[in-house]
């Protein structure tokens, strides 16, 4: 069986299959057909296929090594602002609270509300 392959006309992409097929020792890329002008489609065998499947599919940049086991991310960042932004509604949250029910003395239909998404909020993040 012989899978076909179809990606953009590019040259730069032909020379690394080329190079990746001598690379694995396989001189499988059967036949190149360039039917419409916008699509170039290659007939590989199953075992170049399953072959370059396993390479990665871009080397990483100079100066630049890939690390698979432990990728940097934001996280950490994330989580931190993630967090002030709780305290900071909790605190707001407190002081709307403290003017509704100690200076103004009247709690409307709306601060219940108002309770009730801070406390979503509060689960969510948990």
């Amino acid at each position: 069986m012989v899978y076909i392959i179809r990606l953009a006309v590019l040259k730069p992409f032909w020379d690394d299959l080329l190079v990746r097929a001598s690379f694995l020792n396989c001189s499988s890329v059967s036949s190149v057909v360039q039917l419409p002008p916008s699509r170039l489609h290659i007939m590989i065998s199953p075992e170049l296929r399953e072959a370059l499947l396993k390479l990665p599919a871009q080397l990483a940049p100079k100066g630049v090594t890939a690390n698979f086991e432990n990728p940097s991310n934001l996280y950490e960042l994330m989580r931190n602002i993630l967090i002030g932004g709780v305290v900071t509604a909790t605190f707001l949250v407190a002081i709307k609270l403290y003017t509704q029910i100690w200076i103004i003395r009247k709690v409307h239909m709306e601060d219940y509300f108002f309770v009730l998404a801070w406390v979503s909020l509060v689960i969510r993040v948990r």
